[in-house]
């Protein structure tokens, strides 16, 4: 096994869908490069700030 000083903390609270924005995400930072990561990142914040600003009716998801 890995010693588990040589781990990053996962907390059993972070959900799946939302593990990628925790310690997880690093390793989808290396796979896709930083750039893609910020531009993940940057589209998940733009959808966050669509869900919480548009009307339901408006709304994506909807």
């Amino acid at each position: 096994g890995i010693d588990s000083a040589n781990m990053f903390g996962f907390w059993d609270w972070v959900g799946g869908r939302y593990s990628l924005w925790s310690a997880i995400g690093l390793s989808i930072c290396l796979s896709i490069g930083f750039e893609n990561f910020e531009q993940l990142l940057d589209g998940a914040h733009y959808m966050d700030n669509h869900f919480r600003s548009t009307p339901f009716e408006k709304n994506v998801r909807f």
